[in-house]
């Protein structure tokens, strides 16, 4: 999907985006530059296959190749977050497992 711009010229950048839930995983790649706005690399993962958040994104960018590493993220956590983690809520509203947690620094891009 491609969505036109309208603002001044912004430089190229490549942002993650994600959902992170109680069933599900969803993760994409949305590239912004001179033709507008360019969302592709759309992964739906299952939320029990990985025991955390952060493994199911670790699992996400695994895939990428080199040249897509995301400049940026903006990851929406559902359920309450307390202590910077989070529990997912499911659509019965349990919380199974911790779904996000503060990376290690050595996974954070500098």
């Amino acid at each position: 999907m491609t969505l036109k711009k309208t603002e001044a010229a912004a430089p190229d950048v490549t942002g993650l985006v994600g959902d992170i839930g109680g069933t599900n995983a969803r993760f994409a790649l949305a590239h912004v530059g001179a033709g507008g706005i360019r969302v592709h690399s759309v992964r739906v993962l299952q939320a029990a296959e990985y025991p955390t958040g952060v493994e199911a994104l670790a699992a996400y960018l695994a895939d990428l190749p080199a040249k897509d590493r995301p400049d940026l993220a903006v990851i929406a956590a559902a359920g309450p977050i307390v202590a910077r983690s989070s529990s997912p809520t499911t659509a019965n509203g349990a919380s199974p497992r911790p779904a996000w947690s503060r990376p290690p620094a050595s996974s954070v891009r500098g």
